[in-house]
């Protein structure tokens, strides 16, 4: 909460990446918000399969 503060009175363009939930997104909801999904780095290749997860990018 207290980032987004400080991102209310940015003057300037940001990019802030966030996981898609409930609670950014009311957060941030103020913001431009796109959602993206995304290859998730840590597991990486597993089973056959890459682990994906949806996450947020805010612009302001």
């Amino acid at each position: 909460m207290r980032l987004n503060d400080c991102l209310k009175n940015v003057k300037g363009k940001f990019i802030l990446s966030y996981n898609d939930c409930e609670f950014v997104r009311d957060l941030y909801k103020n913001f431009n918000i796109n959602r993206v999904q995304r290859k998730h780095n840590l597991v990486g290749r597993c089973d056959g399969k890459y682990h994906r997860y949806n996450e947020l990018d805010k612009k302001s």
